[in-house]
């Protein structure tokens, strides 16, 4: 049994009563003290059965267990019941700390050369993964603007739970994790693709390695009922080239409608796949264009005109555009007719279930609703806060919401995302921006120059 304490403000000026009210529209006077020892009496009983007859009251709901210094050039992420740490040293070095989430006690630490840059974890498989060696290179365009990119660079992945290297190889990381192989990339110093290697996650193992398509200067993988089953490139005349994911062996190629991006506007042409679909959108700061073709022969299947900056991604059976300004239209991927629309954003980086999507509305004061994906129904009421992590033990979601006027207080509640019901906990202080992660029933927080842990229950 859980008891909450409301806060009612100062209520010792009432109001007079409607005229209706017995004793002349006056509420009858009250004897405070006499009140004060009955509703104390009360409280002491559901106290004492609430806590089984012990009369002794419970542990706070909010927590912290432990901190440790953190500052605004470090890296941090969660992954299983370990927090990593990822900070500079002197000497030119970086040292990376895995620590037990619950206690904070150090499992293991190992150090790294240059700056702390950003870490990644691949969840399925288990992996840390860390940058070294990305080299920042600006490239002057036809237009007079410059486009900046980070080439070389070198991939090294670690087991979370000792520390070992698994493998490291040249290349960056392209799309999200796609179960036991990842499509790594390399460029050259003009920007253009150079290489492409398919490795074992865990393992490290190349399974193939070819020679990018000539002048390809961007690479998607197209997943078709959620398995990866072509890599795709695109050169910045709109060449395109679907090859095999399983040996990279080259398929077919294509030229289709394409803009080079301005350096100086960012307006331009980019290279994406949602919903089994090679997308082209060409995106302008008052509306773009999206553009499906069908993997096989780059069949054109429909175009649609999107208000502002879009963005696209696989929402179930259908595919989400979303556009600047908080809108979002799940359109058919096989032709283009709208479903539903929404004023928010799409959140797939953080699943909620079969049949289920999470929705962000608003700027200033966001909010967070669950909409069933085929019919844009949403269930439950909308939720106000910051999605920090998913539970997935529970798939519920914890969420930060800030209190004014005090925007470094934080409300901390969870959703449950199969029936939009919300439990609020309590508050916490969070700094630099709500940064937070967190995994099971622990938050880590950034807060005045130190990372808190806090248990939640």
């Amino acid at each position: 049994m859980t008891m909450a304490v409301i806060d009612l403000g100062d209520v010792s000026d009432s109001p007079a009563g409607p005229d209706d009210y017995p004793d002349g529209g006056r509420r009858r006077k009250i004897d405070r003290a006499a009140a004060g020892r009955w509703i104390r009496g009360v409280i002491a009983a559901v106290a004492v059965l609430a806590l089984g007859g012990s009369g002794q009251p419970g542990p706070p709901v909010l927590h912290q267990v432990w901190s440790t210094p953190f500052s605004d050039m470090d890296a941090m992420t969660v992954l299983g019941g370990s927090v990593f740490l990822y900070r500079s040293v002197p000497g030119g070095e970086s040292e990376l700390t895995a620590h037990d989430l619950a206690t904070g006690t150090t499992r293991w630490s190992r150090r790294t050369p240059g700056d702390p840059i950003w870490m990644t974890t691949l969840p399925r498989a288990g992996v840390l993964l860390l940058p070294t060696g990305e080299e920042l290179v600006e490239r002057q365009l036809p237009d007079g603007g410059y486009l900046s990119y980070v080439h070389s660079g070198r991939l090294t992945a670690l087991d979370p739970v000792t520390g070992e290297q698994l493998w490291e190889h040249d290349g960056m990381q392209t799309g999200e994790e796609t179960g036991d192989s990842l499509l790594l990339f390399e460029r050259a110093e003009n920007g253009r693709l150079t290489t492409l290697r398919l490795i074992g996650t865990r393992t490290g193992a190349i399974l193939w390695e070819r020679a990018a398509p000539p002048l390809a200067e961007n690479v998607a993988v197209l997943s078709e009922a959620g398995v990866p089953s072509r890599v795709v490139t695109a050169s910045n005349e709109g060449e395109l080239t679907m090859s095999a994911f399983s040996d990279g062996r080259p398929q077919s190629s294509g030229r289709v409608p394409w803009t080079p991006v301005s350096a100086a506007s960012g307006e331009g042409s980019q290279l994406t796949t949602a919903g089994g679909r090679i997308l082209v959108i060409t995106n302008g700061s008052q509306q773009s264009e999206v553009t499906a073709y069908h993997p096989d022969d780059l069949r054109r299947l429909w175009s649609r005109v999107m208000p502002g900056w879009t963005y696209a991604e696989t929402c179930g059976p259908l595919i989400c555009l979303g556009a600047s300004g908080n809108f979002t239209s799940a359109v058919d991927p096989a032709t283009g007719e709208q479903r539903w629309d929404f004023l928010g954003n799409s959140f797939n980086g953080i699943p909620v279930g079969e049949g289920r999507l999470l929705m962000s509305t608003g700027d200033t004061i966001p909010s967070q609703a669950i909409l069933h994906v085929a019919t844009g129904r949403q269930i439950g009421p909308s939720v106000p806060g910051y999605v920090t992590f998913r539970d997935r033990g529970t798939g519920s979601l914890m969420l930060l919401r800030g209190l004014y006027p005090d925007p470094e207080r934080n409300a901390v509640s969870r959703l449950d995302p199969a029936t939009g019901r919300t439990i609020t906990f309590g508050a916490i202080r969070v700094t630099q921006g709500r940064f937070c992660d967190g995994a099971d029933r622990y938050l880590a927080c950034l807060d005045s120059g130190r990372l808190v842990i806090t248990a939640v229950g």
